[in-house]
């Protein structure tokens, strides 16, 4: 129990300072005059983050178990029944557990 108090706390502390760094990048205002003038990047550095966006999502979509809160079950789990047909023994999904996903 020590141990889940001590990690809920630290990522509640690490959530915290995000929000800090986020609100002082984006939301403040500019501290010296190259920063009141900058510009947004152009389209040839924007596209390339855009598709590696799409990509990261389809890749961390492939391991979402079926029993996942509202997005388990809507595309089905191809990755793991494509691994556990290529071995010998086929493993079983792990069930779902919402500890690590309120202590993140």
């Amino acid at each position: 129990m020590g141990n889940l108090l001590f990690i809920s706390i630290w990522s509640s502390d690490y959530g915290l300072y995000t929000m800090r760094q986020i609100s002082l990048t984006f939301l403040g205002e500019p501290r010296s005059k190259s920063a009141a003038h900058a510009k947004e990047t152009p389209w040839t550095m924007t596209v390339p983050l855009i598709i590696l966006a799409v990509f990261a999502i389809g890749a961390g979509w492939a391991g979402i178990p079926r029993d996942f809160p509202l997005i388990g079950g809507v595309i089905p789990n191809w990755f793991h029944e494509y691994v556990g047909h290529s071995l010998i023994e086929a493993p079983e999904t792990i069930q779902f557990n919402f500890i690590p996903l309120l202590t993140s």
